[in-house]
């Protein structure tokens, strides 16, 4: 064979190899995740109380069903309350809860059960209290409710990763985590939700941690 041929014969062998591997790679991407679908968080979930953008963070770009919001009324309009949103095998709770005769301060440290938890670190947002882990945030704050009188105002939020039972919130998201219990919190605290005397003496953004 001629070393014009061997040139020939090499070219049109490097042709048909990338056809198949162009085909293998296509093949692929249509077989390798079936059922996927983009998932479309709302700009507004849980009754109002989150904002879409804030969550989306905690879901993959794409999984198997869509972004499920369960909550099916205005948050907060009682003294309990809770949202499951579901997407992509992963689920995020939030939940409201009020104590009578007690404190914001006298119940954090009553409900700081979890400080042997993974991660697990102090939360502060003005006079509101908490604490945190790898899987949960939590803020208490004291509320003269024009609705319900003193209570206190408790916020959780529990993350649910892929596997059954709770799971580590995403990696570089546990300060974004903490504010949306912050956020959560002056929802509730406000108008819209148990008409809380100072609560726009809540601050704005993420509670401080540690």
């Amino acid at each position: 064979m001629t070393i014009s041929r061997k040139r020939a014969f090499l070219a049109v062998a490097a042709f048909v190899a990338l056809l198949g591997l162009t085909a293998g790679v296509l093949f692929w991407q249509k077989h390798e995740s079936p059922g996927l679908v983009a998932i479309d968080v709302p700009r507004k979930v849980c009754g109002g109380a989150l904002s879409g953008p804030a969550v989306a963070p905690l879901f993959p770009k794409k999984g198997k069903g869509e972004f499920v919001d369960y909550a099916d009324a205005p948050f907060a309009l009682s003294l309990t309350d809770s949202c499951m949103m579901k997407a992509g095998g992963r689920a995020a709770e939030l939940r409201l809860y009020t104590h009578y005769d007690t404190s914001a301060k006298e119940w954090s440290a009553h409900d700081d059960t979890w400080n042997d938890s993974p991660g697990y670190t102090k939360l502060s947002l003005g006079t509101a209290t908490g604490h945190a882990g790898s899987f949960f945030a939590r803020l208490n704050w004291d509320c003269n409710s024009r609705l319900h009188g003193s209570v206190v105002l408790s916020i959780w939020i529990n993350y649910y990763g892929p596997r059954e039972g709770y799971g580590d919130v995403p990696k570089g998201k546990r300060g974004h985590f903490a504010e949306l219990a912050g956020e959560a919190l002056r929802y509730s605290a406000g108008e819209k939700g148990l008409k809380c005397e100072r609560a726009a003496e809540l601050p704005q953004g993420a509670p401080t941690v540690g």
